[in-house]
């Protein structure tokens, strides 16, 4: 069965029950690949092509009340995955020299950077902050 993505126009997102309803898909979706496991390198090439589907740990209050910064791995956040979010870039912040992956958070604008968060890159836990390298995906479109 090919599925498709719509655009965000024509189905807004909104933090509700309910049923999915039909649109127009902006995009066809062919299959998926799936990224390596706790391997950040393979992540970080993906991500560079486009944004990545990935699996955190969200249920720890660092990570519930991040406000601004780069989390860094101090901050013990887990590797019990509990929540899907979207890897769409990595850099390094000038302030602190820290390298870090940028995400976006389903929760609003109000949470965090506008709604995106900023977690420590190549840490020494394999697994990456919150367990972000565990389990990553991206589409392949037609």
């Amino acid at each position: 069965m090919i599925r498709g993505i719509c655009s965000e126009k024509d189905y807004p997102y909104s933090a509700t029950d309910g049923e999915c309803k039909k649109c127009d898909s902006v995009f066809k979706i062919k299959s998926f690949v799936d990224i390596t496991a706790n391997d950040e390198s393979e992540l970080a090439k993906a991500v560079y092509k486009q944004p990545v589907s990935i699996a955190i740990e969200a249920d720890q209050s660092v990570f519930q009340f991040y406000s601004s910064g780069v989390l860094t791995s101090s901050s013990n956040c887990g590797t019990s995955l509990d929540h899907g979010v979207t890897l769409v870039g990595f850099g390094i912040d000038s302030k602190t020299g820290k390298k870090f992956w940028k995400i976006k958070n389903s929760w609003g604008s109000s949470w965090g950077e506008d709604g995106y968060i900023r977690m420590e890159r190549d840490i020494k836990n394999k697994s990456g902050m919150c367990g972000l390298a565990m389990m990553a995906s991206y589409p392949e479109l037609e």
